[in-house]
């Protein structure tokens, strides 16, 4: 999962299929939102490693 945009879609599939499976989705849901962050934090073209500059407030290409 290089790009956050792919990371979502992978993590929000676990999510899916743990609440399919009865399985608590508390760890994929948090996941996923800070995957969003990220994202709106403007790194959706950025890797996984780009969530501790969205969680450090730091924008996109600074």
């Amino acid at each position: 999962m290089d790009r956050l945009a792919m990371a979502l879609a992978g993590v929000e599939r676990v999510r899916h299929t743990h609440a399919a499976a009865g399985v608590d989705t508390t760890l994929p849901a948090a996941v996923a939102a800070l995957v969003r962050r990220g994202m709106e934090a403007g790194h959706a073209a950025d890797s996984f490693s780009a969530l501790v500059a969205a969680l450090m407030g730091t924008p996109a290409g600074a």
